[in-house]
């Protein structure tokens, strides 16, 4: 078990320190863009958003939404809908719309109306037609910055997402491994002190950077298994994981022998024969 662990750990040290990496650039991006309060046009801020243009086929956005007002406060939604509708049948008599929706455009409450695959839109308010800005299209290409590079090197996409997708599918394997057989290495360790008479759950052993190594890795087996990059704690996240990678990486130089196994079970083990 012991040797599993330290193979993997090998290999996932460059996963954890590629991850930390390239996710504390993102995070560093991510303040830089929201303390400065940038618009909702800047690259980063655009980076941060991506996707929310739609899927596929389906455009939701349009360049005049990235910079509108909210709607009125005061704004009576049914009568703007109406008037919409009223204004739709006026210019296309006998069709039915796939989509209506009251957005803020140039100051003024606007009704949206797709019928079939063109897009109407109407003043909500007098009913009267505008011009229709050409939808933003999901698969446009973002605008280049360090924190969108960033993102495409953190998950593994450039182009395309794949092969991304099966080097997060083989780093997840080998990452729950390692938790698992870590996990079941500790528990084994705790069973023989136990027995031993020595009831503590955490105890420190082993030198400075071992435990602090064992630490950091007591707060992964929390993070990693229900990692959620856009949901998370990002910060945390990135720095516990550059914390564990320098103290892996040290205990590791400091034992020397990566797949030496006379130190730890077998030495707790013996302690029961004491």
């Amino acid at each position: 078990m012991r040797p599993l662990h330290r193979i993997l750990s090998l290999f996932s040290v460059l996963v954890m320190l590629y991850l930390g990496v390239t996710g504390t650039v993102m995070q560093l991006c991510d303040l830089a863009a929201l303390l400065s309060h940038a618009p909702e046009t800047d690259p980063v801020m655009l980076s941060i958003n991506e996707g929310r243009a739609g899927n596929g086929d389906i455009a939701v956005l349009s360049p005049t939404d990235l910079t509108a007002a909210t709607l009125p406060v005061d704004l009576d939604y049914r009568k703007a809908i109406e008037t919409t509708l009223r204004a739709m049948h006026r210019a296309a008599p006998g069709r039915q719309p796939n989509l209506l929706e009251i957005r803020e455009v140039d100051g003024h409450p606007t009704g949206q109306i797709k019928i079939g695959e063109q897009l109407q839109a109407f003043d909500a308010i007098s009913g009267a037609r505008i011009a229709v800005g050409k939808p933003i299209s999901p698969d446009a290409p973002l605008p280049p910055s360090i924190r969108q590079s960033a993102k495409e090197l953190h998950r593994f996409w450039g182009s395309s997402d794949k092969p991304g997708v099966y080097l997060e599918l083989l780093a997840g394997i080998i990452l729950w491994v390692l938790i698992i057989s870590g996990l079941t290495m500790y528990y084994r360790l705790l069973a023989a002190r136990m027995k031993a008479g020595r009831m503590q759950p955490f105890w420190m052993g082993g030198g400075a950077w071992r435990s602090l190594h064992r630490l950091i890795a007591r707060d992964l087996w929390g993070r990693l298994p229900w990692r959620d990059d856009r949901h998370s704690v990002l910060g945390a996240d990135g720095i516990t994981e550059c914390g564990g990678i320098i103290a892996l990486v040290t205990e590791h130089i400091a034992c020397r022998n990566i797949f030496d196994e006379r130190n730890g079970l077998g030495v707790v083990a013996r302690l029961s024969r004491r």
